[in-house]
């Protein structure tokens, strides 16, 4: 079994979902870890070839309780910290951690040498994730949305700031504008795997944080600073360009 990421095939064209089958495409867009996953796959593919029997998952946005690394669920905590003060428009894939240890379990017991098996749930844009996680945890989502351009300008400014700040790599903001959306059918299909309600690892997650750091993360009914709702509300009377 290799565990690898639904970043390692990259992601799709706007209003279209990848699948196993999808050819890569992502080199394009320079971004480490999505490069480095699809690296590291072809490394697992090529021992296949020398005989290894190599079944591949390709796991989604993982999300839930019991992540004391803060890795892909750093999303919510940051979002329940209110450190997320603006976004750009894309889409997100996100699946339960739960769902996704069941999915290895039948890909090892069903799974064909040689293919791979994404584990995905629900395609989220970021303005339904964010409300959605607004609504289960009582924090107020970010009201600043940005285009591409001008979120891109402001992480490239940032990088020369003399003190450090919070703003994200441009290559992360890119990688937030991208459609990551996913389909599972061949998962579904051919190993028998379900998944749960989709809301299910949002509050998982949002609870595992508040049992921790109840005290680090804004309180239910939280809103977002008043600067930021004001040039939200400007921006969402002028087209992003």
């Amino acid at each position: 079994m290799y565990t690898s990421s639904a970043a390692a095939i990259g992601p799709s064209a706007k209003g279209r979902v990848a699948t196993e089958r999808t050819t890569w495409d992502a080199a394009r867009y320079a971004i480490p870890y999505v490069d480095s996953k699809h690296h590291a796959e072809g490394v697992a593919v090529g021992l296949f070839g020398r005989g290894l029997p190599v079944v591949i998952v390709n796991p989604a946005h993982v999300l839930g309780a019991g992540d004391p690394g803060r890795s892909s669920t750093v999303l919510v905590r940051r979002f329940l910290r209110r450190e997320i003060p603006a976004y750009v428009d894309g889409t997100l894939n996100v699946v339960g951690v739960d769902d996704v240890a069941r999915g290895h379990v039948l890909a090892d017991e069903h799974g064909v040498p040689g293919e791979r098996y994404i584990l995905g749930n629900r395609n989220f844009t970021l303005d339904r994730l964010f409300n959605d996680l607004g609504r289960l945890s009582g924090v107020e989502p970010p009201s600043l949305k940005l285009s591409l351009h001008a979120a891109l300008v402001l992480a490239q400014a940032s990088q020369l700031a003399p003190i450090a700040t919070s703003m994200p790599l441009p290559s992360e903001v890119r990688a937030a504008s991208l459609n990551w959306a996913f389909s599972s059918a061949k998962a579904k299909r051919e190993l028998g795997w379900r998944t749960s309600p989709h809301e299910d690892c949002l509050e998982e997650t949002i609870a595992w944080y508040r049992e921790r750091e109840g005290e680090r993360l804004a309180p239910p009914g939280a809103r977002q600073p008043v600067a930021l709702r004001v040039a939200g509300a400007f921006a969402r009377r002028t087209p992003l360009g």
